[in-house]
């Protein structure tokens, strides 16, 4: 786009007093909050280059696709495939992060599962008709996409970077046969938001609302509820796991027709909730380390710990090495204090 910010407002007769930009958390994109026909919106400018235009028709495509669906996500308002600049609804600056750091667990139990019921909607609901043509990055969540975006990424930019830790051979071996899993997963066709974490969800009315969903594509059942359990932004116990588990799995398999055995999805979920946080250690250690946003480095050391969970869980007799890479990091006083 050759226009300024304020330019390209001011073709939609949008001038500068009537908006504000917003400082988003790891993403390369502009946001600014302003009014569009009269309601409250915000407006999504690319991150720079191609990519940023892919994104930026993901996002606009399965915007209006969800939003077809009656599915809890910001009414899409306007995209200009030019530019690349997405308009929608404004739900607000209420994350679902706050309402969790702020009030009882009973409650919070409570909200947990009406989040879970919405995330069903999006991922049985979503998939009806969905284009996998609209995805700017990958069609699928796959074990090529496991191993390149989660395995090396945590072994890369988190061990080696940021850790200075020189894994062995050992461990690669380890965590390659885990990312193979991912294609023999029993659920594994539903639309994946692949970043579903408190942050990405806003509370308006009382109800949530996803946002940042602009990486969907077709992925497994389990993953964006173990994102979602393992959000390092929040921390709920991994006692209250099976209730809320129980809870969502019942309410797919009573209100949107899907038969989901709750052995087998959590087999799944073993799998998908490691992965997972080793993707959040890589993701977090390459923002902190080369992005300069230490925003997300107080966050570390909870993904540490979740990490240390998961084993605990679902690998206390296996993945030799990884455990010994999380005692290693246990020991490791300068990380767990980790601030730039």
């Amino acid at each position: 786009m050759n226009l300024t910010v304020e330019e390209y407002f001011e073709k939609l007769n949008i001038y500068t007093k009537y908006f504000k930009q917003i400082t988003p958390d790891g993403s390369e994109r502009q946001f600014f909050r302003l009014k569009f026909d009269g309601r409250p919106a915000v407006a999504v400018f690319p991150a720079p280059g191609p990519s940023g235009m892919a994104e930026a028709r993901s996002l606009a495509k399965i915007a209006f696709h969800l939003w077809e669906k009656k599915i809890n996500v910001p009414q899409p308002l306007f995209f200009d495939s030019c530019a690349g600049v997405v308009i929608m609804e404004d739900k607000g600056n209420e994350r679902f992060q706050n309402l969790v750091e702020n009030g009882s667990w009973q409650a919070i139990g409570e909200k947990y599962e009406q989040v879970l019921q919405h995330l069903a909607e999006f991922q049985i609901k979503g998939i009806e008709d969905f284009d996998t043509t609209w995805c700017y990055d990958t069609k699928s969540y796959d074990s090529s996409l496991a191993l390149e975006r989660e395995v090396f990424y945590f072994i890369n930019s988190f061990l080696k970077d940021l850790v200075k830790y020189e894994p062995d051979h050992a461990l690669s071996i380890e965590l390659h046969k885990i990312a193979l899993k991912v294609d023999a997963l029993h659920y594994n066709h539903f639309l994946l938001h692949r970043d579903f974490q408190s942050r990405n969800i806003l509370i308006q009315d009382m109800k949530p609302w996803f946002i940042d969903f602009q990486a969907a594509r077709k992925g497994p059942l389990a993953y964006d509820v173990a994102s979602l359990l393992l959000d390092p932004y929040t921390y709920i116990d991994t006692r209250s796991w099976p209730q809320l588990i129980h809870a969502y799995v019942n309410y797919i398999n009573e209100n949107l027709g899907a038969k989901i055995k709750e052995g087998l999805f959590m087999e799944d979920f073993a799998v998908v909730s490691l992965l997972r946080t080793l993707q959040v250690l890589g993701a977090f250690a390459f923002l902190t380390k080369k992005k300069g946003k230490t925003f997300f480095a107080k966050f570390i050391p909870v993904a540490i710990s979740r990490l240390k969970e998961i084993l605990d869980l679902f690998y206390p007799s296996t993945l030799y090495k990884l455990h010994e890479v999380v005692e290693h990091l246990g020991r490791q006083n300068r990380l767990w204090n980790f601030r730039q």
